[in-house]
């Protein structure tokens, strides 16, 4: 019986997990609505009067990121690497930082090509 519910526990800590990553997730698309999407349709269809932070977008994708590597990862995983105990870990930590500093880059370069591109740069 102790078995069954060992794994009952582990199964809602990975939900509980997940859960809060999902949450993170849908709020930062939900303020990327207004702060990302409108502007967008706004652009789209040359209004003049187009206003968009691009401080905003950046924590906006941020968030958004954030919310999809808690989402897949979950919490465990990103507590081991946000404190590296050997020398592997620290590597781990140092890869996975320079592969989200390069997605969130990549994203605020595609927004402003694109604003560029539609002429609000």
């Amino acid at each position: 019986m102790q078995n069954n519910n060992n794994s009952a526990k582990k199964e809602n800590k990975w939900l509980a997990d997940r859960s809060a990553g999902i949450f993170i997730l849908v709020l930062s698309i939900g303020a990327a609505m207004i702060s990302i999407v409108w502007p967008l349709l706004g652009m789209f269809k040359q209004s003049e009067d187009v206003i968009f932070s691009t401080n905003m977008i950046i924590i906006n994708l941020v968030g958004i990121l954030f919310g999809l590597t808690y989402t897949i990862l979950g919490g465990e995983t990103l507590n081991k690497l946000g404190n590296p105990a050997g020398k592997k870990e620290v590597t781990r930590s140092i890869i996975f930082a320079v592969i989200f500093l390069a997605i969130l880059v990549a994203l605020v370069q595609v927004w402003s090509m694109l604003v560029s591109t539609l002429g609000y740069g």
